[in-house]
């Protein structure tokens, strides 16, 4: 009866007692456990556990320390922070509880060995135990880099994953969860944190450290404050286990349990992710310092390729920013002369605080001239000529402005500011009809300057766009691949944040400072763009660009982007081989497996190929391979919709993935003239996407069962159960019904038209009453939602539930089988003694590490982990995966 909610085991009388609570004798008294981890920083391997916490209930939390922060006493200072003077404490260390011993604040765990009695405390206490932990990976891993102890056998459940399982829509932080879920904890838990956390916030503040919404520097709270903030973690962790359990079973029921907890989402937990996440992926640091380099050194040649193609007058009038006349000082431009001639800037005495500055006071310059009668002096006092060319000048005032402002010349190919007024300013294009940023709004538009939009919609208008473009395009991989890698690294290993709660549909994400997932399309450089021969030859005027030149057309294709070269990057660690395979078109194969299409089945089960045999359905011919028959054009045609009419593609989104246009005419008021012009061919889009539909009647019934699960159920399943939840589309479509609209007629209206709070579609008005209605359901302010397009916006909503809920049973199932896949990979290496493990996944693409000498029988293995797990044969279409062996990513595909 000694414990209450918060304790702190903050002496061995105490920890001793502790044991004899947890204990009995050398057997745990309680079989479930929640741990939580406190530490300085989030890198593994980096960063030290100041701290650790543990409940066996959710209304007592026990929280042991290891180092606390000692602030320095001679550092109080008044600070302003958001408006409030605080007295800061700005210095200090980080001290040992035990020991009494002091480290830096960034002490790493090579740094610093915990007490010898915590780590057995620490291991008797926790392993012979099942442990519920959120956001498992991180603790479970920190706890093996500080103490040595592998806690991951013992992990019973990740109270994050089960949120996200019960409901996939809504944020799975701890506290966030708590809150949802409130009713049924029998508390307000955010009354309580809302106590502690302003109380832990004042501490760090107090102790100079940063509290806010994005960053909390927790290790330098005060004793007391991150005694009760450690515990509350883990009796929440345990409350919202015992509340998501229940919801779980409710909606899943208990026939579901083996695929939390023994088949699929926990093993994977712990044979896949917190291995993954503990050992990282190995790149060779050179080789990424090269790239950088010459990166750099071709980005300057197309900034400078890029002024001198412009049109002169098109920067004439550009003013944003400082020029190099501005910004650079002819005081500033003579200091750096005097550097360069080997002088030194003369000093003078300050009275008021006893050290020599520098000055150029001509008293002190006309001294330096007495003793050393040099020309800079010379020119300084007026009597001397400066004895530099005006193009030596000029380069020191390029050099100056760039290491001021960290570009060369004014206008910054970097800056989409400087961009935006470029196209939209000075030459006149409508900002409002291009591509808009996320932060854009209906009355302040924020047009993309992405590369992709200067392909689509500048370079038709304006040749030299070109290597702006170009330059956009390594910019991004430089900033988002390439420093990343350099700086990130540890020893050569970078931990990427792989994530199995990351998606809506149960596939892995990954964020953080390195993510490999987003990489673009590795090029193909295999045939001529222009005529398709393979006679061609291939030059890398670096890594990331290349040039073919056509035998047979004499074609040559300057600067294709080679994203591959970010690939070979990542290698196999010393003594090892990469060992990788891509699932071959696990999308297309269960999308076709879902469609129950026996036409779509069959391109897998003939081995055909599936856009040649679309087409030829489509046009009642018999197959043909277009492209062995030279009709790659028409191939080409269908390719985009295949997938995109079945995810939701309506009539014009069908017409642009197809390029389908028309010319029409019009009459031009300023000339008077009848012109004419293309457009959008969206009748053409209609007739191919109901072709596609009746030719595949079989699949339609699929979507059409699908969009009927999301607008009467709410939610959809995958083949294996994971539920898919849609709150927006029900409610939406009971509107529809009230006002008489079609689903069909509220997807196809005009944007423009759904602007207003009350609107009329078709023969029904949706009124605002209705509006108000539906964004107090979504939590939404009425004001807000008109800003964000009214109507419009809750048309998004629901395009997203009802497209979701026929793309979710495909995305997810291939999510189950790559899952399963890696898992049966892992345990295959281990029951055959191979020293290997799945070390990375991107999209659809598995790899791993093993041992130089066993690669080639890690083959088989990987192979039949893909193909063959439990998962890929819930279904009668053969997987395939073919695993490489290679010595880097680029090379093992």
């Amino acid at each position: 009866g000694r414990w209450g909610k918060y304790n702190a085991l903050d002496t061995k009388e105490l920890l001793e007692a502790a044991d004899r609570f947890l204990m009995d004798g050398d057997e745990a008294r309680f079989s479930l456990v929640a741990l939580d981890s406190e530490t300085n920083g989030l890198d593994l391997y980096k960063s030290v556990v100041i701290g650790f916490s543990f409940a066996v209930s959710a209304t007592q939390g026990f929280y042991v320390p290891m180092l606390c922060w000692s602030p320095d006493l001679t550092s109080l200072k008044a600070k302003k922070i958001k408006g409030v003077v605080h007295n800061v404490y700005e210095r200090g260390c980080l001290k040992c509880w035990w020991t009494g011993k002091t480290y830096p604040e960034f002490v790493t765990p090579k740094e610093y060995q915990p007490p010898e009695f915590i780590k057995q405390y620490l291991k008797r206490w926790f392993t012979k135990v099942m442990l519920l932990a959120h956001n498992a990976p991180f603790d479970i891993n920190q706890v093996w880099a500080n103490f040595g102890i592998d806690l991951s056998e013992n992990l019973f459940l990740d109270t994050a994953l089960l949120a996200h399982i019960v409901n996939e829509n809504t944020p799975n932080a701890l506290k966030e969860v708590a809150t949802e879920f409130k009713e049924e904890l029998g508390f307000d838990p955010w009354v309580d944190a809302n106590a502690e956390q302003k109380e832990l916030g004042a501490s760090i503040i107090q102790n100079g450290g940063t509290y806010n919404a994005r960053t909390k520097h927790v290790w330098r709270a005060g004793k007391e404050p991150l005694d009760k903030y450690g515990c509350a973690d883990t009796f929440l962790t345990y409350g919202i286990f015992e509340v998501l359990m229940q919801k779980f079973l409710e909606e899943y029921g208990e026939e579901k349990l083996p695929w939390l907890l023994s088949e699929e989402v926990m093993p994977v937990c712990r044979e896949v992710v917190i291995p993954m996440k503990r050992r990282g992926v190995y790149i060779d640091v050179p080789y990424f310092k090269e790239l950088r380099e010459q990166t750099a050194r071709v980005m300057l040649e197309l900034e400078d390729r890029f002024l001198a193609e412009i049109p002169a007058g098109h920067l004439g009038k550009f003013s944003k920013g400082k020029s190099i006349e501005e910004e650079v000082s002819q005081g500033r431009l003579i200091k750096k002369i005097i550097e360069l001639e080997g002088l030194k800037i003369p000093t003078k005495l300050d009275k008021k605080t006893g050290a020599y500055k520098e000055t150029m006071a001509k008293g002190e310059i006309k001294k330096a001239y007495q003793q050393d009668p040099h020309w800079v002096w010379g020119y300084i006092l007026g009597e001397d000529e400066l004895r530099y060319s005006d193009e030596r000048l000029a380069k020191l005032r390029a050099q100056l402005y760039y290491e001021s402002t960290g570009r060369r010349y004014r206008f910054n190919l970097g800056s989409d500011a400087h961009l935006r007024w470029l196209f939209c300013d000075r030459l006149g294009m409508d900002p409002k009809s291009l591509p808009q940023t996320d932060s854009a709004t209906k009355d302040n538009p924020i047009p993309s300057m992405a590369a992709e939009v200067l392909e689509e919609r500048m370079l038709p208008l304006f040749p030299w766009v070109r290597s702006l473009m170009l330059y956009k395009k390594l910019s991004k991989l430089q900033g988002t691949y390439i420093e990343p890698a350099i700086e990130l690294n540890q020893d050569g290993w970078l931990f990427m944040d792989m994530k199995q709660n990351g998606t809506i549909s149960g596939r892995f994400s990954c964020s953080g400072g390195f993510n490999l997932q987003t990489l673009p399309k590795v090029e193909e450089l295999d045939k001529c763009g222009k005529c398709g021969a393979k006679e061609i030859t291939v030059k890398h005027l670096m890594p990331l660009l290349a040039t073919i030149t056509c035998a047979k057309c004499h074609h040559v294709e300057k600067d294709i982007l080679c994203p591959s070269a970010i690939k070979r990057g990542f290698i196999a660690p010393p003594g090892y081989k990469i060992v990788n395979a891509d699932y071959s078109s696990l999308e297309p194969r269960v999308f076709a497996f879902m469609s129950s299409d026996s036409k779509l089945k069959q391109v897998y089960w003939d081995n055909l190929d599936l856009y040649s045999k679309v087409y030829c359905d489509m046009m009642g011919e018999d197959y043909v391979d277009l492209k062995k028959a030279g009709r790659k054009a028409e191939r080409d045609l269908i390719k985009p919709v295949i997938l995109s009419i079945p995810y939701g593609s309506r009539d014009p989104q069908v017409a642009v993935l197809m390029g389908l246009k028309k010319r029409v005419k019009f009459l031009n008021k300023k000339s008077g003239r009848v012109e004419s012009k293309e457009v959008l061919d969206v009748e053409k889009g209609k007739y191919y996407r109901d072709l596609y539909l009746s030719t595949y009647g079989d699949l339609a019934k699929y979507m059409e069962r699908q969009e009927l699960a999301c607008i009467t159920e709410g939610k959809t399943r995958t083949l294996v159960g994971r539920i898919r939840h849609f709150e927006h589309a029900p409610r939406i479509y009971k509107q529809l019904v009230k006002a008489g609209i079609s689903i069909e007629d509220f997807l196809d209206a005009r944007y423009s038209d759904l602007t207003k709070a009350t609107i009329k579609v078709g023969d029904g008005i949706l009124k605002r009453k209705q509006f108000e209605k539906l964004c107090k359901r979504f939590g939404f302010k009425v004001e807000d939602a008109i800003e964000s397009g009214a109507w419009a916006y809750l048309r998004e909503l629901f395009k997203k539930d009802y497209n979701g809920a026929k793309n979710t049973p495909i995305q997810g199932l291939a999510g189950h089988i790559c899952n399963m896949g890696m898992l049966d990979t892992n345990r295959g290496y281990r029951a055959a003694g191979i020293d290997g493990w799945v070390a990375l996944q991107i999209h659809d693409e598995i790899l791993s590490y093993v041992r130089a000498d066993q690669a080639e029988a890690a083959v088989p293995l990987m192979k039949r982990g893909m193909e063959e797990n439990m998962y890929a044969k819930l279904i009668d279409i053969p997987m395939i995966a073919d695993p490489l062996v290679a010595d880097n990513m680029r090379d093992a595909k």
